[in-house]
């Protein structure tokens, strides 16, 4: 928006977990869970401010194509993204008074209104990343994904989403089976 006083928070740390499948050195198929921090945004004028959070969960499918350098495989992912999410709006409106040009004095009473969206559906991901196995079962890693979240409304209403979440990750990871 224009609003001058707005600020929020984006970049926070989450939670994802999930499991890869390898399925010769090049190839994999992966699901997993990710739970993004809440974004959050505040701000207003003289005569009313708002908040806005965004909560989401996001559940992926991807396809992973990769290039094993020895105890590095370097990976592109492309899949899909199931999403639930809430966005929550709190809009407050200050009373305010108006002089017309009789010197009458008129007071518009002001209010508040809270708005709540809850939305889930299908959105394309891609992303890469990077492993590096420093010992035969155990590894770390770092990853980039850019997942949509869009989809319409659970409840029936006239909402929808249609935005992006940009994830970097860095983790460890086991090899549970196999070489």
């Amino acid at each position: 928006g224009n609003v001058t006083g707005c600020t929020g928070k984006d970049s926070r740390l989450a939670f994802a977990a999930g499991a890869t499948v390898w399925v010769t050195q090049f190839l994999a198929a992966e699901g997993s869970y990710q739970k993004p921090s809440d974004v959050t945004i505040h701000g207003g004028e003289t005569s009313y401010y708002f908040n806005n959070s965004l909560n989401a969960n996001l559940f992926t499918v991807a396809g992973k194509v990769a290039v094993p350098l020895g105890a590095v495989r370097l990976y592109g992912q492309a899949g899909a993204d199931y999403h639930r999410a809430t966005s929550t709006t709190t809009e407050t409106i200050a009373d305010r008074t108006y002089t017309d040009a009789d010197g009458v004095v008129q007071t518009f009473t002001g209010g508040t209104q809270s708005f709540v969206l809850r939305t889930a559906g299908w959105g394309l991901l891609y992303g890469g990343g990077i492993e590096i196995w420093t010992a035969p079962k155990f590894g770390i890693y770092g990853e980039v994904e850019r997942a949509q979240l869009k989809g319409a409304s659970r409840d029936g209403d006239q909402g929808q989403i249609d935005d992006w979440v940009m994830t970097f990750r860095v983790g460890v990871r086991f090899l549970v089976f196999g070489r």
